[in-house]
């Protein structure tokens, strides 16, 4: 209720295409503790996540992070990255006078490879667009930054993002958070 107007909003204020401003929102009755954007303007989240979060708070970081990819545009770059990647993958496999099965492999190759292209730069700026839009809206962006902490805690993953890691780490993410929170306290 009071994410999805300051999203809009803002982008109003930054002149983001009406388009990416709509959205429309999903339930699925499954224990992960997920949310996620995909195809045009769809956000869907979890029970598992309902369940997991202990606050408003952290339930709006979540859903303004999977507003931030659709105002990024990121399923679009997303796509197009992909559709770059198999196309590369592909003439890699012809040009190297592969058998058709070499070349259905350079091509899912290059899908893989296309789809994991700015991967975490867009999950840092959703991360950003969903901390500005929770200060516009008079979240406590304090308590919004426990639901970063406890994906930190569940994650199996290194202190450092690897090359094929499509998010970056929690204590790389919990950085991120701090020096945006740094600035929006500045600007305030």
């Amino acid at each position: 209720e009071r994410v999805m107007p300051a999203a809009v909003e803002w982008c109003k204020e930054n002149n983001i295409p009406k388009v990416r401003c709509k959205w429309k929102f999903n339930y699925i009755d499954d224990d992960m503790f997920n949310a996620f954007a995909s195809g045009r303007n769809q956000i869907t989240y979890t029970r598992g996540l309902m369940n997991g979060v202990a606050s408003a708070e952290e339930v709006a970081f979540v859903i303004a992070h999977e507003i931030g990819h659709h105002i990024g545009n990121h399923i679009a770059n997303a796509q197009r990255n992909i559709l770059f990647g198999s196309l590369a993958g592909r003439l890699l496999g012809t040009v190297i006078e592969g058998s058709d099965e070499l070349i259905s492999q350079t091509t899912d190759l290059g899908a893989r490879f296309g789809s994991l292209l700015y991967s975490r730069d867009q999950e840092k700026e959703a991360d950003y667009f969903s901390l500005v839009i929770l200060n516009n809206s008079g979240y406590d962006l304090i308590k919004s930054r426990d639901v970063i902490i406890r994906m930190a805690q569940q994650s199996t993953r290194n202190d450092r993002s690897g090359f094929f890691d499509t998010h970056p780490t929690g204590p790389e993410r919990l950085a991120r958070f701090n020096q945006t929170y740094s600035e929006l306290l500045k600007n305030n």
